[in-house]
């Protein structure tokens, strides 16, 4: 392998893993804040829910439950909002909610000691609130709201993708520019090098590779341009000595 072709792939690689780590930190650090924003958006949500139901119960408006259970329905078809008294029993829930009641159930009776509201992610792909419902300091049931976390992936898979052909753009990109800065300053003056070290094997002494600048490779061309005007000096007094012997 060519030592030009050797540098670029080891620059290449190099720039690889740092762009690669980067990119792998953005997406984690981007997953973080998407979760915290929807984590807080959760706890808004559940928090105004909470204070409307709270209301409705205290003024004996259980039809407002229904209504308002309805309105989130029509606003967030994919939230499921679950309405628990203090002994388990459904009070109230959206409509299509049907599938998540055993675990919003559960979810009710595992934070029944719990008097803040809680927000955890679950294991199928969801986020749930759970809050405890009281009126006049007495506790009156448990409100739950689930929502899945299907927007969250999706804009890290957007997320990711971008990542992904920024990276990819950017290290073509720069494995180019490294390919072609490495072939001006190193192959080129190398192969330049190269043919005068075989010309001078094969007896032309007359050669010069003329290489002009401060950098090594310029340095060794230098110098391989005096040993070569040397070597054909010496030779010129040889055959000039050579021919005074003759004569």
């Amino acid at each position: 392998m060519r030592l030009s072709l050797s540098i670029s792939l080891w620059l290449a690689a190099a720039v690889l893993i740092l762009l690669g780590g980067h990119g792998w930190i953005q997406l984690h650090e981007e997953r973080a804040d998407l979760d915290a924003a929807a984590r807080r958006e959760l706890t808004l949500m559940a928090t105004a829910i909470r204070n409307a139901v709270e209301n409705a119960i205290r003024d004996s408006q259980e039809p407002d439950v229904t209504t308002l259970l309805e309105q989130l329905e029509l606003k967030d078809p994919a939230m499921d909002v679950f309405v628990f008294d203090e002994a388990g029993s459904t009070l109230g829930s959206s409509g299509g909610a049907g599938g998540n009641l055993a675990k919003a159930r559960e979810l009710a009776r595992a934070s029944a000691s719990d008097d803040t509201l809680h927000v955890e992610a679950l294991g199928s792909g969801e986020l749930a609130a759970t809050t405890p419902l009281r009126i006049a300091g007495t506790a009156a049931g448990h409100l739950v709201v689930i929502r899945p976390l299907n927007a969250l992936e999706a804009d890290l898979a957007e997320e990711r993708q971008a990542v992904v052909w920024s990276a990819g753009l950017l290290i073509t990109s720069l494995s180019l520019i490294i390919w072609a800065v490495v072939r001006l300053r190193v192959q080129v003056p190398m192969d330049r090098i190269i043919a005068g070290v075989r010309q001078i094997r094969s007896g032309e002494l007359s050669v010069r590779i003329g290489l002009t600048g401060s950098d090594e490779l310029s340095e060794l061309a230098g110098e391989f341009d005096a040993m070569t005007e040397s070597l054909e000096r010496a030779r010129v007094e040889i055959a000039r000595a050579a021919e005074a012997r003759e004569r």
